[in-house]
């Protein structure tokens, strides 16, 4: 429909030009000589690039228009024209993520004269050119469906991606250094959990002795009342403290940035102090010798 719109509108725009200015008709690509549809198609999406050309010679003229994405030749159209003929020239192709500049071109025209001589024909526009277009990247997910839209998992897989790439880099026996430390810390926080568990669950014991003094329960803290019912907060909160690693290890390095953060700040306003402390004894020295 595109294409019959564009050759109707050229035969008529030439039609109104040879009417009011006969040497405007000349031969060549016409009114908006070049578009692509759809006008902003995604990455894989088949496009169809599309010309008109006018023949405006009292001459059948033949030739080629070669569509091209930048530098790149997408297709070469051979086409033939009688007299004032008019010609939508298209070609479609998959187009791929990233800028584009289309245009199109005129190659080896030629006009065939009625005795059957062949000349050489030179258009004034032999090039038309779409603005720079930019096409998106696709973001396809990696679940069975293979649908468009689920970041997460993409991005979750890019993370993957990169810290196999850096544990990769990482020398052998550094890796395996790291790993023991790493596994260290994690057995004591473990060993540690357990303990404090342990105990919450004694002081626990104690509390329910005290409710209960005919219960008889086995346990190693004696009921003491205050105390034992803070001991027994206090070991729950660090019970779950150290059970769950995600938040052992997140207040872990939230207590070393306060810790770095209170010395940066001890630090420059003692090295602020032992400024001031020297301007005050150089300006002292000079109302000295002014004195003097």
């Amino acid at each position: 429909m595109k294409k019959l719109l564009g050759i109707f509108i050229g035969v008529f725009t030439l039609g109104i030009f040879a009417v009011a200015i006969p040497a405007y008709a000349t031969t060549g690509f016409v009114n908006s000589p070049i578009w692509i549809s759809p006008e902003k198609p995604n990455e894989g999406q088949s496009v169809t690039l599309s010309a008109v050309f006018h023949n405006a010679e009292t001459d059948t003229i033949s030739g080629s228009i070669l569509f091209y994405d930048e530098n790149t030749l997408l297709s070469e159209k051979p086409i033939t024209l009688r007299p004032d003929e008019v010609a939508s020239v298209t070609t479609s192709f998959t187009i791929s993520a990233g800028a584009h500049i289309f245009s199109a071109k005129t190659k080896n025209l030629s006009q065939i004269s009625s005795t059957g001589s062949l000349e050489i024909l030179t258009v004034p526009v032999a090039t038309v050119e779409l603005p720079p277009q930019f096409v998106p990247k696709a973001i396809v997910s990696t679940n069975d469906g293979g649908t468009v839209g689920d970041v997460t998992k993409v991005l979750l897989k890019q993370v993957d991606k990169a810290q196999n790439a850096v544990l990769a880099s990482v020398p052998s026996t550094t890796k395996k250094k790291i790993g023991t430390t790493a596994s260290t810390v994690d057995n004591w926080r473990s060993n540690t959990a357990d303990t404090f568990t342990s105990i919450r669950d004694g002081a626990k014991a104690s509390l329910d002795q005290a409710k209960s003094p005919t219960k008889k329960v086995a346990t190693k803290v004696a009921p003491k009342g205050p105390f034992t019912y803070l001991m027994y907060l206090l070991f729950s909160f660090l019970s779950f403290l150290f059970s769950s690693p995600f938040i052992f290890y997140l207040t872990g390095l939230l207590i070393v940035y306060f810790i770095l953060r209170y010395l940066y700040f001890k630090i420059r306003n003692r090295n602020k102090k032992s400024g001031s402390t020297k301007k005050g004894s150089r300006s002292g020295s000079r109302r000295d010798d002014d004195d003097e």
